[in-house]
């Protein structure tokens, strides 16, 4: 689910602000970020998604959730300690206004047309937009407020979602869940 909204998402701000749409990317777990280079770039948006399953491992429910930073005026947007990227808002980026509606509508469309494709088919697409592959990383495991679990280059990430680090030893990790900065990590 987080993978088809990375995808939705990505699509309806490029849509709704066209300018933008050769400098996003979404870095590993959930965010939206602006910016050609990834150590640079700033969030726009964040996503969270949870389910609880079956019994049997099948799907009982899910909720996503999706925050953008639309009209945010720069005294809007929190201050964010490194390592996370900085916050910017739509507007501040693009010097207007933007059609709050417009782009509501353009996500859920993208949202409804993106849950259509198999999951193969959004992962490709999900892949290709990964501002993280290949980058150096710290990643903590335990939140960005406590010291990197490990830092290393992002080598892949799989179908299921979870990014696979090679750490500075030679060691490949798995994370399904944890903070990747992609700043000056060296």
């Amino acid at each position: 689910l987080t993978i088809a909204a990375g995808n939705a998402l990505l699509a309806a701000v490029a849509a709704v602000v066209p300018e933008f749409a050769t400098e996003l990317r979404l870095k590993w777990p959930n965010d939206l970020v602006l910016g050609r280079d990834p150590a640079t770039a700033r969030k726009v948006a964040g996503i969270l998604a949870e389910s609880s399953l079956h019994s049997d491992g099948t799907l009982a429910n899910a909720v996503l959730g999706i925050g953008i930073n639309v009209n945010q005026q720069p005294s809007d947007l929190p201050r964010i300690a490194p390592p996370t990227p900085r916050p910017t808002s739509l507007r501040v980026a693009s010097g207007r206004v933007i059609n709050r509606s417009a782009l509501l509508i353009e996500l859920c469309q993208r949202l409804a047309l993106e849950l259509t494709l198999s999951p193969a088919e959004s992962y490709r697409q999900w892949k290709t937009h990964l501002a993280t592959l290949g980058q150096h990383v710290a990643v903590y495991a335990n939140g960005p407020e406590q010291p990197a679990t490990l830092t290393g280059q992002a080598i892949d990430a799989q179908q299921d979602g979870a990014l696979i680090v090679l750490d500075d030893s030679g060691t490949l990790h798995t994370f399904y869940a944890a903070d990747v900065s992609i700043r000056a990590t060296r």
